[in-house]
């Protein structure tokens, strides 16, 4: 879900997450990511919204892309690209040489294009995953076999050394036990 407006509370997380980064030696990246985490908003768009504030009249504030203006501009981007062009230099050109709007061209193509290649690979890794799973419900399928035929020849084995044990002790002649033996060895494994 879009954020839309900032709020003084937000404005006040993001200055403090950008002071306690420049009084560390840290890059303003990852005070964008760390009121990012706070606020719950994109970083790119913490980013925008930080130099916008630093660059505008106080009062401005960041107006989001539509729908239709983020399809149109990744098309426009993409057909340049497949020109020869690169990013920036299509951006720039979409923007009429406005530097900022460039950048905001530039940074809403290339944070969508990544969003949609992280949606791609995710799909694939939930894929090969999938597969993973199917052949171990193979695997585990011919053991299960396996195992209920061990099962049923060890079975049959008990069966028959207390049927022997059994003619032993009484002294009986042990006739066709033989022939149940080779019965057992006909089931295979």
């Amino acid at each position: 879900m879009k954020k839309i407006g900032w709020t003084d509370r937000e404005d006040l997380i993001l200055k403090s997450c950008v002071d306690e980064a420049e009084s560390e030696g840290r890059s303003l990246s990852s005070a964008f990511r760390n009121a990012a985490r706070i606020t719950g908003r994109m970083p790119d768009s913490v980013r925008n919204h930080y130099y916008a504030a630093q660059s505008g009249p106080k009062g401005r504030s960041y107006t989001p892309f539509t729908d239709e203006e983020t399809e149109r501009l990744l098309k426009e981007i993409t057909d340049m690209r497949s020109k020869g062009y690169s990013v920036r230099r299509a951006a720039l050109e979409l923007a009429g040489g406005d530097a900022a709007l460039m950048l905001r061209y530039q940074n809403k193509y290339r944070s969508t294009v990544g969003k949609n290649a992280a949606t791609k690979k995710e799909r694939k890794r939930n894929d090969d995953l999938s597969e993973l799973i199917r052949e171990k419900n193979r695997e585990l399928t011919l053991q299960h076999k396996r195992f209920m035929m061990l099962h049923a020849m060890f079975t049959k084995l008990c069966e028959l050394n207390s049927e022997l044990a059994k003619q032993l002790a009484d002294g009986d002649k042990i006739e066709g036990f033989e022939k149940r033996i080779n019965g057992i060895r006909d089931v295979g494994i």
